[in-house]
């Protein structure tokens, strides 16, 4: 980096532009709601070493927002294939973060209340993507051993109810 101390902010705006290209505004809302959501619990500056079950923010409000910033995402790329693919990416850590949520959430319904997502519907979404990302930026070499954890780790969220 040539300069340290220029401010973040059009660095973010120019990385946007660049990546996510008709997305960038609602990747940048996306982004903005994530990091409100993340300063918002305060306290320990080691947040990212607490177990996603320990992170307040974890919580349905915050999956049904990010699902539905991440749609309106997706459905701006339009023909894009590139940018499509870029926001896609970030519905990885999302789908993943939410079926391994899955439970603890559930147990945090009000009686009466179903979880808002359909799980096998989730899992095909994070499969398709994740198999969209390896085919696309993984070298042939590493496809194969790649699948094989992704498989594994699919029927981890299957056995799950």
């Amino acid at each position: 980096m040539q300069n340290p101390f220029q401010a973040a902010k059009p660095l973010v705006k120019t990385f946007m532009s660049g990546y996510y290209r008709p997305a960038a505004e609602k990747m940048s809302e996306y982004l903005a709601y994530m990091e409100k959501r993340i300063n918002a619990v305060g306290g320990t500056k080691k947040k990212s070493r607490m177990l996603e079950q320990h992170r307040p923010y974890l919580d349905l409000d915050f999956y049904a927002t990010s699902i539905k910033l991440l749609n309106e995402a997706e459905a701006i790329c339009g023909t894009d294939k590139a940018a499509l693919l870029h926001v896609q990416r970030e519905r990885i850590p999302v789908d993943c973060g939410l079926l391994n949520m899955w439970n603890n959430l559930k147990k945090k319904l009000p009686a009466g209340k179903t979880m808002p997502f359909n799980r096998n519907a989730v899992i095909k979404r994070y499969k398709t993507i994740c198999m969209a990302q390896i085919k696309t930026f993984y070298a042939i070499g590493k496809q194969k051993n790649t699948i094989k954890k992704l498989e594994k780790q699919l029927k981890k969220f299957k056995k799950v109810k």
